[in-house]
């Protein structure tokens, strides 16, 4: 315990970013229960854009801290995750990521023409947990989410991946950092509720895995951006099908 702790005080910054990211973890456990109730009560149109809008600034604001105090420790930027050189494991994570990208894209597609689809997605969608907070309706709602899900991308996989399995792996094994910092990463979506949590569990050790086998940030940062403008997408297209789909429902009954 005593070898623990030396170890931890021996790097003052990283450990005032770790202590960061708690607190911030914990003011966001604390607070979505406020947000989510101030959206109930709102009437008008475009209603979650101020929270689109909170929530890129505090990412921004957390991932600019975390790589402060990261330089601070006297660590470069390449050794955050922004690696120059491609090992072979980045090549692979970086095919499997473009072979996502097709998979969305041809997702999509399908979705624009298939109520069939479009009601698939639905139903996954009503099993993703409260969402409510994050689901875009109107096009500039769904503008400004999909300016959030850059901002989630790149701040998130800093935060969460380079910062924090890398710094953890000082302490710990790389595998076992891997766990804790996937954990808190799912710690941080705890306004979806435990379903939603519970969901986050693959994509999150996806992240992990991708991370640790590439050693670069650029794969993972690729695949979030897709995996959250596409959800966005995808939803913005059921919307956009939904009195039609509606009306094909009632034909077939």
């Amino acid at each position: 315990m005593t070898e623990l702790f030396t170890q931890l005080t021996s790097e003052p910054a990283l450990l005032a970013g770790l202590i960061i990211i708690l607190a911030f973890l914990l003011h966001g456990a604390m607070t979505h229960r406020k947000y989510k109730e101030w959206l109930d009560r709102q009437t008008r149109p475009d209603k979650r854009v101020p929270l689109y809008n909170k929530t890129m600034i505090q990412l921004w604001g957390l991932a600019a801290v975390t790589v402060i105090l990261w330089f601070v420790s006297g660590r470069s930027f390449e050794a955050l995750g922004f690696q120059n050189s491609a090992s072979i494991g980045f090549w692979v994570i970086t095919g499997l990521t473009a072979f996502a990208a097709l998979y969305f894209a041809w997702n999509l597609l399908v979705m624009q023409t298939s109520p069939k689809a479009r009601q698939g997605f639905q139903k996954q969608i009503s099993q993703a947990g409260d969402i409510d907070l994050v689901k875009p309706e109107t096009p500039r709602e769904l503008r400004s989410f999909l300016l959030t899900s850059v901002t989630a991308g790149i701040t998130e996989e800093v935060v969460f991946r380079g910062f924090l399995i890398t710094t953890l792996a000082l302490w710990m094994p790389i595998w076992f950092a891997g766990v804790a910092a996937a954990s808190l990463f799912i710690l941080a979506h705890a306004y979806q509720g435990l379903r939603g949590m519970l969901q986050l569990i693959p994509i999150s050790l996806i992240f992990t895995v991708m991370f640790i086998v590439s050693g670069s940030l650029w794969p993972c940062i690729a695949l979030h951006i897709l995996v959250d403008i596409g959800y966005g997408l995808m939803m913005a297209t059921v919307q956009r099908h939904a009195e039609d789909d509606a009306a094909l429902d009632m034909q077939a009954a």
